[in-house]
């Protein structure tokens, strides 16, 4: 016994016969053993993730003033939900870090900066972050890589943004 996936098409009338139909049949076996192999790789990132109170994101520098994050790393801003899950860079990243601390923010630009540029070899922060959703603030610890293209522009950079609140409480 095996998995397969059964694929049908109706063909057009041939020599008198009316209509025929082609099938199709293929042992996906392989397929299926890759698709758990993946929910299970899904299942422990998840958990990591969750275990560190921890999400990603994503700047694509084609359209530079936007991050992509994932729907745990916006829990951790206490962003609203966006289509996409797609925020501005400026006004809701950075603006956020200014309301919590003004000099806070400026030394967190200063890093994103020397990463960007090159100066440093990763982007790794940690500021203070006013979440709009409670008004609260919270201690982010981000760190990021920068993916390059052969000339060393910056293409992207993906990383992870962790709450270290109760940590910096402490």
């Amino acid at each position: 016994s095996f998995a397969v996936e059964v694929g049908l098409s109706k063909l057009p009338a041939v020599g008198g016969r009316g209509v025929n139909i082609c099938a199709s049949v293929r042992d996906i076996t392989e397929r299926k053993r890759i698709e758990d192999e993946i929910k299970y790789i899904n299942m422990l990132t998840d958990s990591a993730l969750d275990l560190t109170k921890a999400g990603y994101w994503l700047i694509d520098y084609s359209d530079p003033d936007y991050y992509i994050s994932s729907e745990r790393a916006a829990a951790i801003f206490g962003e609203y939900p966006t289509p996409g899950w797609r925020y501005h860079l400026t006004n809701e990243w950075y603006d956020r870090i200014a309301a919590a601390d003004p000099e806070v923010a400026e030394q967190t630009g200063q890093l994103y900066s020397s990463a960007l540029e090159g100066k440093t070899p990763r982007y790794d922060a940690t500021y203070c972050f006013k979440r709009p959703i409670d008004g609260k603030v919270a201690w982010i610890r981000a760190i990021g890589n920068i993916e390059r293209d052969a000339d060393g522009k910056p293409r992207m950079m993906y990383g992870v943004t962790q709450d270290v609140t109760d940590i910096h409480l402490a």
